[in-house]
């Protein structure tokens, strides 16, 4: 929430090649201006999420998923 008290939803557009879950070096503007906005609100709750394609077996999409939010998430905080 802002300082206002209204919810704010920011969309991270981060691309993985297929089958993988590394961040690429030309995402890491999006995830540094990602960055400014946490650093301008200390105290937000954030939700990472990571998705793939629907080919290949759920279970397998299920765990790129979460690699690809973990991901992220490393980005975010290494940042």
């Amino acid at each position: 929430m802002d300082t206002a008290g209204c919810v704010v939803s920011i969309t991270l557009k981060v691309n993985f090649d297929g089958g993988k879950a590394v961040v690429k070096q030309q995402d890491m503007p999006e995830i540094e201006n990602f960055v400014q906005i946490l650093k301008q609100y200390p105290d937000v709750k954030v939700e990472i999420q990571g998705h793939t394609d629907n080919k290949g077996n759920a279970k397998q999409n299920q765990s790129l998923s979460e690699a690809r939010a973990k991901a992220v998430k490393d980005a975010v905080i290494k940042y």
